[in-house]
């Protein structure tokens, strides 16, 4: 698929990887001329260009935004307005409004839109998703992650980092948050209700929020809480599902390769079973599965991928829990 990825940053990078890895015709759109010729030499030879006018001139069948969050909407309107099918970074924009903008602009210009949904291939969370109905009724479910935010991009200044600045759509809430979101409502459904608590708790030199608790009650009466942190020093998360029959509990741990284990543990048997366990854990082949299956919905396939529309809806309970502190 003729690709152009939109923004060079180390998530544009590996995209550009990942698409050149698996034999499509990428280019790169980037602005910073050095950052453009260092992600085509690794990539070994792909065509650059200092802005996005010049690189839809390339007639790119999609295009992958990987530029900051506030940018997200503006880019996305004007490659589907070009004629790419778009898959863009989580969030699908920092704001409701421009949400709404991308995916009117999509469906006017007949282009399909899609946003990066990374965790959904982890393998833990397809041993969940495959034995989640052996609990019965699942009764809650809690899921937490934490991380150190310094760590996060080694050599750089981590208050440099759009995760730390809340003017560039940073924090805990819609940098990290917003993927336990998607995994709570793609497994019990939308939220009926929500409280959220978002927090500065530690030192660390941000304006953003750098924990966030949400608790969620879906339309299908199951209930999930969220638990965040930039500040955690040994990197941590984790799922942990009580139903009727049973219980299936995700551990990871480690940064990449990282430690996983999901377990699942049977009421009427009295035991554990181990449904996953590996010790590298890969983060890039859960970008490849992603990128493949936005390819295969492109094509017309079936793939679980995240909609637009899906996307929106998870910015909305974000944006309630990060904003507001009472049940709405």
């Amino acid at each position: 698929m003729r690709t152009l990825v939109v923004g060079g940053g180390s998530i544009g990078r590996r995209h550009v990887m990942t698409a050149r890895a698996l034999g499509w015709q990428v280019a790169l759109a980037e602005t910073d001329r050095e950052r453009a010729s260092q992600v085509a030499e690794e990539a070994g030879g792909i065509e650059t260009f200092p802005g996005l006018g010049e690189g839809l001139a390339w007639r790119p069948e999609a295009a992958i935004i990987a530029t900051p969050h506030r940018f997200h909407a503006a880019h996305a309107k004007v490659c589907a307005e070009a004629g790419a099918d778009l898959l863009i970074e989580k969030p699908i924009s920092h704001s409701l409004d421009e949400a709404d903008e991308v995916i009117a602009v999509a469906g006017k210009c007949g282009r399909k839109a899609y946003v990066v949904c990374n965790m959904r291939f982890h393998p833990a969370v397809a041993a969940i998703r495959e034995n989640v109905e052996r609990l019965g009724t699942v009764y809650y479910a809690r899921s937490h992650y934490g991380d150190y935010l310094p760590s996060f991009r080694p050599g750089r200044d981590y208050r440099e980092l759009y995760a730390a600045r809340r003017a560039e759509g940073g924090g805990v809430v819609l940098d990290a948050a917003i993927h336990e979101l998607d995994l709570m409502m793609w497994l019990f459904g939308p939220v009926a209700r929500l409280q959220g608590m978002a927090a500065k708790l530690s030192d660390l030199e941000m304006d953003a929020e750098d924990f966030c608790n949400i608790v969620i009650e879906h339309e299908t009466g199951t209930r999930s809480v969220i638990t965040f942190d930039y500040f955690s020093r040994w990197r941590r998360r984790g799922i942990e599902l009580v139903g009727g029959k049973g219980q299936i509990l995700w551990e990871s741990e480690g940064k990449a390769p990282e430690h996983a284990r999901v377990r699942l543990y049977d009421g009427a048997a009295g035991q554990w079973e181990t449904l996953y366990e590996s010790g590298d854990v890969d983060n890039a082949v859960m970008y490849r599965d992603c990128l493949i299956a936005f390819g295969d919905v492109v094509a017309g396939a079936a793939a679980p991928m995240q909609t637009a529309e899906e996307a929106r809806a998870r910015l909305e309970v974000a944006l309630r829990a990060r904003d507001r502190a009472a049940w709405n």
